[in-house]
């Protein structure tokens, strides 16, 4: 976590695990302290409207393979022999996330690989925050609209579907060791191992890394100093890999001349 001053009021930046384990709580006091200090809490997202059947239905329209269609038509030989050979080993029926479009089986693929290793969405570090703003009714914003972030996906090329779930696929057999390490290292604040960690797998795929994070971090960054120029406090919950390396928010805001500390 990281505390950006403004003139009058502190941003503070909390890098999220979107699936966590209960054994991550409680969490350590400084982050707690600026949760309590900030009267407004910002997410990647509007989270209760995510869940909204209305947002579940848009969310699966745009992730299903039309009538008549299957995944295999949207993906190379190699690129579907090999999830059909992850999800042999992994859930026994290798024909799965036929229905679903590339996208979708990538995503299914990283909740999949991180269920049975134990981690829950549900125990996220922004929905364990979500429910406690709700709880103690403080002001709840989001930084992009849930259909951006359908649409972020939606609207992938057909090269760049197959390069997010060929990615996928060729680290899921590390994600036990990587995830392992990210905890580490996000339960005693180090950023310098957490870059290479998360974005070592992005950055081998720059269109992908642009797209999901270098592109929304700038879009992110005005929205940002707007709070910085506000006289409250804002608690900011985004995943970690869009606050560290070279494109991070905390490089971007050092670079506008703002005083980051990390805390």
């Amino acid at each position: 976590m990281w505390e950006v001053r403004g003139k009058t009021s502190s941003v503070f930046l909390l890098g999220s695990i979107h699936f966590a384990k209960d054994d991550i709580y409680p969490l350590a006091k400084p982050i707690e302290q600026a949760y309590e200090r900030s009267p407004i809490v910002v997410f990647e997202t509007d989270l209760a409207e995510m869940k909204t059947l209305e947002t579940q239905t848009k969310l699966l329209k745009a992730g299903m393979c039309p009538a008549g269609e299957t995944l295999s038509q949207h993906l190379s030989k190699e690129t579907y022999t090999a999830l059909q050979s992850w999800l042999k080993n992994g859930v026994g029926d290798p024909s799965a996330l036929d229905p679903m479009k590339p996208w979708l089986a990538s995503v299914s693929v990283v909740a999949l690989e991180l269920q049975k290793l134990g981690f829950s969405p549900n125990q996220g570090i922004d929905e364990h925050f979500h429910s406690q703003a709700r709880t103690d009714k403080k002001e709840i914003r989001g930084l992009e609209t849930v259909d951006f972030e359908i649409n972020l996906f939606a609207n992938l090329s057909r090269e760049d579907n197959e390069l997010f779930l060929k990615s996928m696929l060729e680290d899921a057999d590390r994600f036990p060791k990587i995830f392992a390490d990210v905890i580490e290292a996000w339960k005693s604040g180090n950023a310098s191992k957490i870059e290479p960690l998360l974005l070592e797998i992005t950055q081998k795929y720059p269109a992908i890394h642009k797209k999901f994070l270098t592109d929304r971090n700038r879009v992110w960054l005005p929205k940002i100093e707007e709070l910085l120029r506000g006289e409250r406090n804002v608690f900011v919950v985004i995943g970690m890999a869009h606050l560290v390396g070279t494109d991070g928010m905390v490089d971007l805001l050092k670079k506008k001349g703002f005083r980051v500390e990390q805390l």
